[in-house]
This record gives C-alpha cells, sequence and structure tokens, in this order.
C-alpha cells in the first residue's frame, strides 16, 4: 500500500510496482532533475517527509542525506519500481506524455539546503480518548489501549491524545485499578470495538472507569500519643465479637475480613450485635464525642474517590450519631457521638450495600469519689505517691466504661501509738517475721486476712472521723488505702470483699502498684476475676472468652489500644483469649487495662 505525499488536500501517492492503477493516473517526468524538483516541492512538512522516508525505507530504499535520498527515489521512479500517482477523478488529462504537463527545468540544479520546514499541515487523521467515571469526573491515571497505536496514561484532564494516526478501525479500551464499570463489581476494563477513526478528522473516543467501593472497611482504635492517653476515645472492644479459630476459640488477629475477599465475591454479613463475626464494640458517653480508626482495604489498588463517597448509617439513630460524615483516606480518624442510653450499630455503606461495621454501647458518664490515705504503723511507715498520677491512671482505664474518677488525698493517718491495732497487725504476718498476709511460705486463711485489714480501716476510719481541719473525708466515697510493711507483702493488693467501697495497696508507689489499684478498685465496682466462681462472673466475660481461662496465650500483636501480649503456657487467672484485662493476672501489670463490653456494663456506677 502506497503513502500519500503533499498536504491533506494533495492527491498525489507514492506506490509500489506492483499497487493497482486503477483510479490513478501515473505521474510522468521528462528527467530524474524534474523528478527531484517534484518531489522536493512536494515533501516540505517534517512528518510527510518521516512517513515518505518510512515507507521508502521498507522498499530498501534509504539515505541519512536529505538531497541524495531525493536522487535516489527519483532513480527508482525512472526505474518504475515505485511509481507517483495521481487520483483520476481531479487528474489534469491533457495532451502527451501521460496529459501531463511537463513540469519546466530547474534553473539552478544544485540548490544546496533543502527549504526550511512550512507550518505543519492538518494531519489525515486524530484521535483522543476521554475517561471518566459514571458522574462525569475525569479519571486520571487509566491506562487507554487503543489496538496497534499502543497504550497511553490519562492525565488530570482524563485524556489520552494519541494525535494523528492511521485513519482505520480500533478496538479501544481503559482500566484502572481501584475501578470498573460498576462501584461493586470487579475491576474491569471499559471496551468499545471496531471504532472508526476515518481520513481527515478527529475522532473522540469517551470510555467509562467507575471508583469502586472498597473490598471491606475495618475499624481500630485510633492513633494516641502517649503511654496512658485515651483522650481521643472511650472503649474499644475486639474480643468481643472474636472470629471462631482454633477449635472454636482462639483467634490471633481477630479480623472479620480476614483474608481481605476478592471484589464481587462473598463477604461475611451482619447477623447481630453479638454474633462473632470480629465486629468491634465502641463505648461512648451522652453528650461526648469518641473516635476511631476506620481503614479500606482493597485486594486491587486504593481508591480515594469511593473513598470519599462511602455513608455511614447508624441503626438505632437516636442512641449514637455520625460526626464524621465524609473521609478521604485509607486510614483516617473517625468520630461519633452519644445521644442517648443504649446500643447501636454504625454501618458503613457504598453504592448502598454494607462493606463492614461497628457496635456502640453509650451510657451517660458518671463521676465516683474515690478518697486516698496512707496508714502509717508500727509495721508499716509512711510511703509517699502521687494523686495525680494514680488519678490519671484510673481514668485512663474506667473512662472505657464512661466512669470519671474525682481522687482527693487525705494524706497520712498515723496509728503506729494504738496497740490494740498493734496486736491485731501482728496476725497478719509470721512470728518469726518476714512478708505481711505470708506465714512460713503460705498465705494465711482469708479470715486472719480480713481480721487485720477490718481492724485498719476501722481504726483510720475512726481518725479521720475526729479530725478538724482538713483533709476530711467526703461522704459516700470510695476509699483506697496505701500500707506499705517494710518487709513487703506477699499480695499487690485486696479488698475487704467484691462490691465493698475500701481496697488496699501494699506496694510502694509504682506504675505495678498503680495498676494494682485499678484492678482492686475494680473489684470495688463489682468486677470479677474470670476464674471468680460466682455466678456473676458468667455475666460480665463473653461465654467464648471465659473458656479460654488458663489457656496457652498466642502472641497477640500491638495494636493503637492494647499492648503486645507476652506469649504463657496458661496461667489460672488469665484468659488465652483476653490476656491484657484488667481482671486477669497478666505478669505484664502496667500494661493489663482493657475492659470488654460485659464489664462495661457491669460496673458499678454509683
Amino acid at each position: 500500500m502506497g503513502v500519500r505525499i503533499g498536504d491533506i488536500t494533495s492527491r498525489f501517492e507514492l506506490l509500489d510496482w506492483n499497487d493497482p492503477t486503477k483510479g490513478r493516473v501515473r505521474r510522468r517526468f521528462v528527467n530524474d532533475d524534474e523528478t527531484v524538483r517534484f518531489l522536493r516541492q512536494t515533501l516540505v512538512a517534517d512528518d510527510t517527509m518521516a512517513e515518505v522516508r518510512q515507507w521508502c525505507f521498507e522498499q530498501g530504499i534509504h539515505h541519512t542525506s536529505g538531497r541524495k535520498f531525493l536522487q535516489l527515489l527519483a532513480a527508482a521512479i525512472a526505474s518504475g519500481s515505485v511509481w507517483i500517482g495521481e487520483i483520476e477523478q481531479i487528474s489534469n488529462l491533457g495532451k502527451g506524455g501521460g496529459g501531463v504537463k511537463p513540469v519546466p527545468p530547474d534553473p539552478n540544479p544544485n540548490p544546496g539546503p533543502l527549504p526550511g520546514p512550512k507550518p505543519v499541515p492538518k494531519p489525515v487523521a486524530e484521535l483522543v480518548v476521554t475517561v471518566k467515571d459514571l458522574n462525569g469526573n475525569l479519571v486520571e491515571g487509566a491506562t487507554v489501549t487503543a489496538g496497534s497505536l499502543g497504550s497511553k496514561t490519562t492525565g488530570k484532564d482524563g485524556k489520552a491524545d494519541y494525535g494523528k494516526v492511521t485513519p482505520g478501525t480500533y478496538d479501544i479500551t481503559a482500566e484502572k485499578p481501584g475501578h470498573g464499570k460498576v462501584k461493586n463489581g470487579p475491576t474491569i476494563k471499559d471496551e468499545k470495538k471496531g471504532v472508526s477513526v476515518p481520513d481527515g478528522s478527529k475522532t473522540a473516543v469517551d470510555l467509562i472507569q467507575h471508583p469502586e467501593c472498597a473490598n471491606v472497611a475495618s475499624f481500630e482504635g485510633p492513633v494516641v500519643t502517649g503511654p496512658e492517653s485515651r483522650a481521643k476515645y472511650f472503649g474499644f472492644d475486639p474480643k468481643t465479637n472474636i472470629v471462631a479459630g482454633h477449635a472454636g476459640l482462639l483467634n490471633p488477629t481477630g479480623s472479620y475480613w480476614n483474608p481481605v475477599p476478592a471484589k464481587g465475591s462473598a463477604k461475611p454479613t451482619f447477623k447481630s450485635k453479638f454474633e462473632r463475626d470480629g465486629g468491634r464494640w465502641a463505648s461512648v458517653a451522652v453528650g461526648q464525642e469518641t473516635e476511631l480508626e476506620i481503614n479500606f482495604d482493597f485486594t486491587d489498588g486504593e481508591c480515594v474517590p469511593c473513598i470519599a463517597n462511602t455513608t455511614f448509617v447508624v441503626e438505632a439513630a437516636s442512641v449514637a450519631e455520625v460526626v464524621t460524615a465524609h473521609v478521604t483516606t485509607r486510614k483516617a480518624a473517625f468520630k461519633i457521638k452519644g445521644l442517648a442510653v443504649g446500643e447501636a450499630t454504625l454501618k458503613v455503606k457504598c453504592d448502598g450495600k454494607e462493606i463492614g461495621w461497628f457496635h456502640i454501647w453509650c451510657a451517660n458518664e458518671a463521676t465516683l469519689k474515690l478518697d486516698v490515705a496512707c496508714i502509717i504503723t508500727n509495721l508499716a511507715p509512711v510511703t509517699a505517691y502521687s494523686i495525680a498520677t494514680l488519678g490519671a491512671h484510673l481514668n485512663d482505664i474506667y473512662r472505657q466504661a464512661a466512669i470519671k474518677i474525682d481522687l482527693f488525698d487525705l494524706g497520712s493517718i498515723d496509728l503506729s501509738a494504738d496497740a490494740a491495732l498493734a496486736t491485731i497487725e501482728a496476725n497478719g504476718y509470721p512470728a518469726g517475721g518476714g512478708q505481711f498476709l505470708k506465714k512460713t511460705g503460705t498465705p494465711i486463711p482469708y479470715d486472719s486476712k480480713g481480721l487485720v485489714l477490718n481492724a485498719l480501716h476501722a481504726k483510720a476510719s475512726a481518725a479521720l472521723t475526729a479530725r478538724v481541719a482538713a483533709p476530711l473525708p467526703r461522704a459516700g466515697a470510695y476509699r483506697i488505702y496505701w500500707y506499705v510493711p517494710t518487709t513487703g507483702c506477699s499480695i499487690l493488693g485486696t479488698v475487704l470483699n467484691i462490691g465493698s467501697p475500701i481496697s488496699f495497696g501494699f506496694q510502694p508507689d509504682t506504675p505495678t502498684a498503680r495498676n494494682s489499684m485499678a484492678h482492686e478498685f475494680g473489684h470495688s465496682l463489682n468486677l470479677r476475676h474470670p476464674s471468680d466462681p460466682d455466678a456473676a462472673t458468667a455475666s460480665q466475660f463473653a461465654a467464648h472468652n471465659l473458656l479460654t481461662l488458663g489457656g496457652a496465650v498466642p502472641a497477640y500483636a500491638k495494636t493503637n489500644t492494647e499492648a503486645l501480649s507476652i506469649v504463657d503456657t496458661g496461667s489460672g487467672n488469665v484468659l488465652g483469649n483476653d490476656p491484657t484485662n484488667l481482671m486477669g493476672y497478666w505478669d505484664d501489670r502496667p500494661n493489663r487495662k482493657p475492659l470488654r463490653y460485659h464489664q462495661w456494663k457491669a460496673a458499678s456506677r454509683s
């Protein structure tokens, strides 16, 4: 097939010797000089010359010098291996020599360099492809392929401009990771087959690539600053609805989208607030906000427009509302506000379909008074402690249950001159001296412990009642005593009994001692150990978590809200599914903080 020479209105073609002559008149020349002059006048535009060079190269006619190339081409025309045809209907038919008026002799057969390029003529055919989404928004970064013309990537204007192309028909496609023809379908390219790109015109093609919905959306506690900062959120519980795993008990990840399903495949569906689907629980106080982190998971590329189009719906809208109506990044802060006491579920939706959820427990925030004092006796000297640090630790923990602790320092209570107390107190120590509440390596019976602790409390209360100057005890306040024997104690702390407003701490002020006091204060609020035999225990822990009591603890990864768990072969008061729970005996005491949904509900609020 030949190649057109001249501008878009030209009717001259350069043809191979075996190209059909029908419809064309062979252009004849007197000699090679006339042929060269004709070619020089015709092959002015750079792009036309480039096409002719390419065509001639395929015929075996090529030379780096422009003039010698034209002479080689003229010689080929003279030999008949190639010829110049003019479309017959507009040819200038005349007399003799093929009816073509001869070109006059060249007065300057050696003109030197060819003349400079003239303005580029209008291309024979052009193609531009524009990629949009279903809403008409331009899509940047889509890969457009147009058959033999190859692939181009759309810019910010959504266009892939091929410029001048050979006329013909092309199959044109557009594709981009995370995009498709429909929001909830798999990633798929849009295609138009047999697109006609005719001679002498500019063809525009529109293709659709819509931002798809994320495969799934999951929630985690927010990123916080500082080791004990719970300022951005209340409680976050990934354990109550933990997905069943080994023997129906353990699941190290707890994720309900594990692995992330492919586009168009079946996903877990929400059934109830207590379905073990991996859905998280979050707590919030009425009239206040809590923050979580929402994570949109993809298997085939991140799609920010999709995230921005996601909607959030609270079922039981009277309980809570969404503060963050729209997010624009894969991992983003997400806030809700408590409206009324109750429970609700927040569902993440894209194009009307659910892709994730979490559950909400909302309660009126309760403020509990807690007085702190130090008891001094012959066996327990004064000890230093920080009310502010203890208060920060307690509030960091009990904020999960929408409980605020109002601490007050009663200072020291000196009972060292009370001889009757000294006699009772001695019952708590081995005869030969040693740790408090331990006799010959064995903890003393509970009734003896109770005898000593009740006496300490009674004497301390009497001394406080007798005070006439501040600091004075507050009516209705819970109370914690620092009682730190010189020889130490066999336990970290205790309460007189479950539900008693009185608790004791037996160690000097350290992160471990403060956490022990938070644990004991939990007992004052009616919270149980998971190992307690009381009937109430079953109502304070998810049944599947209780089944892991004393079981091996897997290596749970650190999260935004919980510390890395210590691998353990099994302990008597540690839940394999929830080792960091405040009411267990996990060894990493300072990081033993989480309370779960059932414990939020069970904690006394008065």
